[in-house]
This record gives C-alpha cells, sequence and structure tokens, in this order.
C-alpha cells in the first residue's frame, strides 16, 4: 500500500541512493572529458564518444519503459546500479594501470559508454515511473522538486570540487569514486519495499518481446492521442539537439578561449547545478498555477537561449559561472514542470512507457547533434562565441513555434491523473501484472 507521507522510509531510501550517485556522477564526468582532452585533444573524437553513450537509449528508450511497467521497478534500478558501478570500477582500473595505452583505453571507452546507456535507458523509465508509486499523488510536484533539488546540491558540490580533485587525484581515482557511488546507491535501493506488486511469470522470450512490442506501440499511441504530449517532447527534442554539444565545448572553451585551469569548468557547472537547484524550488514548492505553466515554460527558455548566446562571450570565468547560473534557473524550472505534467497525465500503468519515449524522443537529435558538433567545433575553427550564438539563437527560434500549438498549453494545464487503462486482452494472454 502506497505512502501517505512524502517523506517515508521507501522514498528516502531511493533519494539517498540516487544522491550518492549523482554526487559520484558529477565529478566522473569531468575526469572523462578533460582526460580525453588531454589524451587526444580531438573535439570530434569527444563528440563521437558522447554521442555513442546515448545511442542505446534512443533505440531501446520505448523497451525499457516498457520493462518498467511490467517487471519491479525496484529490481530494475538496483540491477542497472550494480552494471554501471562495475562498468566504471574497470574503467578507472584499465586506466590507472595502462595510462598510456590509448588503443586499448579509447575502445574500453566507447564500449563503457554503450553499456551505461544501455542500462541508462532501462534505468530512467524506471525511476520516473517509481516515485508515483511511493509517494501520495498530490505530494508529486514536491517530490519531484526535492528529488531535483537535492540533485542539484550534491552535483554542485560535486562539480565544484571536480575540477581540483582531478589535478590533485587524476581522472582514475575520480572514476573509482563513481563507481563506488552507484553500487551504495543499489545497497540503499535494495531496502526498498515495493509497494506496487508486480507478478511475472515464466515466459518465452518470443512471447516476452512480442509482449515488448505490443506494449510499445500502445504507449507509442497513447502518446500521439495526448493533445500536445508529442509535441512537448518533440520540442524537448529540439532543445536537447542544440544545447546537446555543450558537454563538448565547455572543456574547450574554459582552457582555449577563457585561458583558465580545469578547476574553473566544475565552478561553471557548478554555477549551472545551483541554478537548477533555485530553478526546482520555484518549479516543486511554489504554488504555480496550473494555467500559467506554459508561459512560465515558454518564457524560461526563451530567457535562457539569450543566456546562451551571451555566454560565448564571456570575458571573465566569473561571469560565465553567473551566465550559467541563470540558465540552470530556467531550466530547473522546466525540468520540473516537465516531469509533473507528464507523471499527472499518464495513467499508472502506462508511465513507464511515457517516460521511455520521451527517454527516446528527447534524445533522439542529441547523438547526431554530439556526433556532429566535435566536427562542427573544428569546422569553425574553435569560434566558441559564434558557436554558442548558433546553438542559443537555434533554441530561440524553436518557442515561438510551440508556443501556436493549443495542444501544448492544454497538457501544461493537467490537474488530475486520469484513471489507469486495462491491459489488453491480448497482453493478459501472454502473462498477468498484478496491482
Amino acid at each position: 500500500m502506497k505512502e501517505k507521507r512524502l517523506l517515508n522510509r521507501n522514498f528516502l531510501l531511493l533519494f539517498q541512493g540516487q544522491v550518492v550517485s549523482v554526487m559520484g556522477s558529477s565529478a566522473y564526468s569531468i575526469a572523462l572529458l578533460f582526460w580525453m582532452k588531454q589524451a587526444t585533444d580531438s573535439p570530434s573524437l569527444m563528440g563521437l564518444l558522447a554521442m555513442v553513450g546515448l545511442l542505446p537509449t534512443l533505440i531501446l528508450g520505448p523497451f525499457g519503459g516498457a520493462l518498467a511497467d511490467h517487471f519491479s521497478r525496484k529490481k530494475i534500478i538496483v540491477f542497472c546500479d550494480l552494471i554501471s558501478g562495475a562498468v566504471v570500477c574497470c574503467t578507472a582500473l584499465l586506466i590507472f594501470s595502462f595510462p598510456d595505452r590509448l588503443d586499448l583505453i579509447v575502445p574500453v571507452l566507447f564500449i563503457g559508454a554503450v553499456v551505461n546507456g544501455i542500462t541508462m535507458s532501462v534505468f530512467r523509465p524506471a525511476v520516473s515511473a517509481f516515485i508515483p508509486d511511493l509517494v501520495p499523488l498530490h505530494r508529486l510536484a514536491m517530490a519531484n522538486g526535492l528529488i531535483q533539488n537535492a540533485f542539484m546540491i550534491v552535483a554542485m558540490l560535486g562539480q565544484a570540487l571536480g575540477g581540483v580533485l582531478y589535478r590533485v587525484l587524476g581522472a582514475p581515482l575520480l572514476m573509482l569514486i563513481d563507481g563506488f557511488s552507484y553500487l551504495l546507491s543499489a545497497l540503499s535501493e535494495s531496502f526498498i519495499q515495493e509497494p506496487r506488486k508486480i507478478v511475472s511469470h515464466d515466459i518465452a522470450w518470443k512471447d516476452l518481446l512480442r509482449k515488448l512490442k505490443l506494449d510499445t506501440i500502445e504507449g507509442i499511441h497513447f502518446v500521439n492521442q495526448k493533445p500536445g504530449m508529442k509535441s512537448l517532447l518533440i520540442f524537448s527534442a529540439l532543445v536537447g539537439f542544440f544545447w546537446a554539444p555543450m558537454s563538448v565545448m565547455l572543456p574547450f572553451f574554459v582552457e582555449d578561449t577563457l585561458g583558465v585551469a580545469v578547476d574553473w569548468f566544475g565552478y561553471i557547472m557548478a554555477g549551472e547545478a545551483l541554478g537548477m537547484f533555485c530553478g526546482g524550488m520555484i518549479g516543486g514548492f511554489l504554488p504555480i498555477k496550473a494555467a500559467a505553466r506554459s508561459q512560465l515554460v515558454l518564457i524560461g527558455l526563451s530567457a535562457a537561449s539569450l543566456l546562451f548566446i551571451s555566454f560565448g562571450y564571456s570575458s571573465t570565468p566569473l561571469i560565465a559561472v553567473g551566465i550559467q547560473f541563470f540558465i540552470g534557473v530556467f531550466l530547473g524550472v522546466f525540468g520540473v514542470l516537465l516531469m509533473l505534467v507528464l507523471q499527472l497525465g499518464t495513467p499508472a500503468n502506462f508511465r513507464g512507457r511515457v517516460f521511455g519515449l520521451m527517454a527516446t524522443i528527447t534524445g533522439a537529435l542529441a547523438p547526431i547533434s554530439l556526433g556532429l558538433s566535435g566536427v562542427f567545433i573544428e569546422w569553425l575553427d574553435r569560434d566558441m562565441p559564434l558557436i554558442f550564438a548558433i546553438c542559443g539563437g537555434s533554441v530561440l527560434i524553436c518557442v515561438p513555434i510551440i508556443a501556436l500549438d493549443r495542444g501544448f498549453h492544454q497538457l501544461m494545464a493537467t490537474e488530475a491523473v486520469e484513471p489507469e487503462r486495462p491491459d489488453s486482452p491480448e497482453r493478459d494472454s501472454i502473462y498477468g501484472v498484478d496491482d
């Protein structure tokens, strides 16, 4: 039975596990990016690595969501954390043992990126679908805001310290920290008592694949028929396409354009994390009327786009940190409100599929963007101000297009959860689901 309190035991176990993992991942991202830059000095290779990491999510996202709707979400989350932790630890040990063997390390990094992408394609929709099972419905906005805010705090701390720790400890030790954080997260999550009991029976792989196919088709149909949902997801995909290259551009911007040490990469990312914390507070805890959500999102993303353009023209690292902070504020509000309306507007037995599709659609263009970003940077002779202006200006053009969609405004004003839809007889004939 679902707990009536927000801060119940099950939610807190999920919460603390994810917090620990985010802290480690923040350090890992800095270690990996700057190790790649210093070892290869190749924007193209860095972009390709980022692209490979996202491709599994694009391909497997809908199936990952279907799994989250019919198997234990707790077991999925724990298993994915264990796999990710093992992969990161092995990678760290390899770099530590053979620091000069780029011919060995780089292929392993690509393999690790693929494995991590596969686990994330299942993990993310499972977590998103799991939260409404653990907290009362009227506390969903607060739960989403609390999780995002906590993530931003620990990400801010991890990133602020990550640059310094990278100089002091080196990439392998930071990667080991991330690996152990995944394992600690899995340990915390293993103690969750799953309130939504899902019973699966032994079935043939052929039947399982057929069921997953049916689930995915039903999920696509639901998204397509829900007013505004398809438009919102496509809009999110475009935002991701034009802003995804940030992860590849920033190391070059920090060291080559600003001419400062790697420490400032962490400070800039920490500025964004602090801003997203504040944005999460606004989106999750302030009483925002349902009718005002769409206007808030449109204004916020317009402002964030203008700030993204100005970021490339930062004359000092302190200005860059400040600009990133305000970008984070607007993105934080958007993230909380997006999560809220998708949770409220989706029946419980469809949430996994919807969030899996969200991961697929919003990430559909990001791998292409990342793969091209390195080539784009070199083609424009590493003119970072121009590159940031192009990316930010492209998002700004998309804002008035979504603003004209009536379905978008209708979806953003969602206030109540729709009743669960029964599974189809064809699916029930394969195996049952017991709620």
